[in-house]
């Protein structure tokens, strides 16, 4: 049995992957950007990597000098305030960024009022599942490629098979969400039964 310090894939090395476009190049979401104002979505199902993008971006934009202010909201996370979401806008100025992750659980009051005191800032860029907020800057997507490949990285030099041959397979059981398909693979490499059987 692997020990979770030691698995491959532990939520350290899974929140260390590096966003991988597909079919765009970076240079494209820069221009995109640019040409978007800088106020744009990122749009795409569960686990297709919104989140590992505006960590990306995170560290584009704070290059270029910009201060960086992140929300995550999550679907069991209530929804701020009318007044906590003011408190939160009052400290945004001209040259400063604001990265909302999981807008689309925000009403549909607090998201107006969340874009109305966005209008000065330096960038506003927010991660949705479905709901069009903002103009799409990127529609994040996997392949059975893309797993398959972070598969083998994280797995580097260890002789696992058994787990690399179940990519395809993973990726249809949990419907493209590379996520919870990365979070099986964590509980393939630390079966004692697989272990076995690898011996």
């Amino acid at each position: 049995m692997i020990a979770p310090k030691h698995n491959p894939f532990r939520a350290q090395q899974l929140d260390a992957i590096a966003y991988r476009p597909i079919g765009v190049t970076w240079e494209q979401i820069d221009a995109r950007l640019a040409a978007l104002r800088c106020r744009a979505a990122i749009r795409g199902p569960h686990g297709s990597g919104k989140t590992t993008l505006i960590d990306a971006l995170h560290h584009r934009l704070a290059a270029q000098g910009l201060r960086i202010v992140r929300v995550h909201l999550q679907r069991d996370t209530p929804p701020p305030t009318r007044s906590e979401l003011a408190a939160l806008t009052a400290t945004l100025g001209p040259g400063d960024v604001l990265m909302y992750d999981g807008a689309d659980h925000l009403p549909m009051l607090r998201w107006r009022q969340l874009r109305r005191a966005t209008r000065e800032i330096a960038s506003f860029i927010v991660t949705t599942h479905r709901r069009r907020l903002l103009p799409t800057l990127v529609r994040t997507r996997t392949t059975p490629a893309l797993l398959r490949h972070l598969v083998a990285e994280l797995l580097a030099d260890r002789a696992r098979s058994d787990i690399a041959a179940r990519c395809d397979t993973l990726f249809t059981e949990h419907r493209g969400n590379l996520r919870d398909a990365l979070r099986a693979c964590y509980h393939l490499a630390s079966s004692p039964r697989r272990q076995a059987a690898k011996r």
